[in-house]
């Protein structure tokens, strides 16, 4: 059997249905946990992005309260130092995935070998 990459879980749904309901004896059963199964996906997703949501406003706030605590009210001369702090808030969180670097994995492994030659050598 080939295996379908489908670009949307629309697809993917249609794509199931669609071979379920083209089968002889199609049931009917299976069609609601199909459908039961693309819409606890969809609710699933809503969820993450709400998290998400959640967690730049957090950063938002956070960023605006350093503002106003380093600078007082904010004016319109301040406002340029607040949207550095919110904008490198934001940034920040968005680099936390990459902070693993190709040199770090290149100095890890060769951490690792120049100790098992180490330990291999006086042993």
């Amino acid at each position: 059997m080939i295996k379908m990459r489908f670009r949307t879980r629309r697809s993917r749904l249609k794509h199931r249905i669609m071979g379920e309901l083209s089968k002889t004896n199609p049931n009917i059963d299976t069609v609601i946990d199909i459908f039961e199964e693309f819409e606890t996906d969809n609710i699933n997703s809503i969820n993450k992005l709400k998290r998400k949501k959640k967690v730049t406003l957090r950063k938002i706030s956070g960023a605006l309260k350093q503002s106003i605590s380093a600078h007082g009210p904010i004016t319109k001369e301040l406002i340029g130092s607040a949207s550095k702090r919110i904008y490198g808030n934001i940034l920040d969180s968005e680099n936390d995935i990459d902070k693993i670097s190709i040199r770090d994995i290149i100095f890890g492994f060769v951490l690792c070998v120049i100790l098992f030659l180490a330990v291999n050598w006086f042993i």
